[in-house]
């Protein structure tokens, strides 16, 4: 765990200490539609998924917990769903921001590719495991809970959390993007503490809504934020300092 923190604040540091590369429109445009190709096929592995059987639920359903898993399993909580559900719209409408800034407007179109690259690669990744592991959902044990809401495939999509990977990612990409083209030191900082308050509550209201494990929310948090770093680290050159 020491080694992934270590990793991402080194991922922090390094997009605050580099400019973004002006790649050619053919470039931009191919990794663009890549990125767009492998959502289609990670939707098709989506697809693939069978829906849990009632025997198999009413199995699962005798199993115990304790501690930190069992608080999940405990709730269905709707409110907390939606909340989830605006966070996360939210979320995804927070690299807006950059257009604020004079850099940001000019360089709409760069900008424009990280976001879509961001949305498509956590999309694909999320999905894809998802699709492989299939883990059921707390509320698969949860007795309280409709069996015929446990036989649906979402049912058996628990890790990693997509809520928390998607506001995640699209939190720390603003963060970045803010680094880029604001000047302002508290405007930058409040963009970085921003980035992992929201994701930290989309997890917890996850949790509450019964849609995932502590572990789930995790993982989703760790890779959302990688990507939303990540996605505009390789777009950077080391060349030049950022334009202030």
């Amino acid at each position: 765990m020491r080694r992934i923190y270590t990793l991402f604040f080194l991922l922090i540091a390094l997009n605050s200490t580099a400019q973004f590369d002006r790649q050619s429109v053919t470039t931009r445009w191919s990794i663009t539609a890549g990125t767009g190709l492998l959502t289609a096929g990670a939707f098709w592995l989506e697809q693939r998924v069978e829906p849990l059987q009632e025997a198999q639920i009413l199995d699962y359903r005798k199993e115990t917990f304790s501690g930190i898993a069992a608080f999940p399993v405990r709730f269905f909580d709707k409110g907390a769903a939606k909340a989830s559900d605006v966070l996360v719209i939210a979320a995804a409408m927070l690299p807006a921001t950059a257009f604020l800034f004079e850099n940001g407007r000019e360089d709409w179109l760069n900008a424009g590719h990280l976001y879509l690259q961001t949305g498509f690669l956590n999309y694909t990744l999320t999905t894809t495991v998802k699709s492989l592991v299939q883990r059921p959902r707390p509320f698969v044990y949860n007795p309280d809970v409709p069996i015929e809401r446990a036989m649906e495939r979402d049912a058996r999509l628990s890790f990693f959390s997509g809520h928390t990977s998607t506001a995640a990612s699209f939190c720390f990409l603003s963060a970045s993007l803010i680094q880029e083209y604001s000047n302002n030191r508290a405007i930058k900082t409040a963009g970085w503490i921003t980035a992992g308050i929201i994701p930290a509550v989309v997890g917890y209201l996850r949790m509450k809504a019964g849609k995932h494990f502590f572990s789930d929310v995790l993982v989703g948090y760790i890779t959302g934020a990688g990507i939303g770093l990540t996605v505009p680290l390789i777009h950077r050159r080391n060349d030049q300092p950022v334009v202030h």
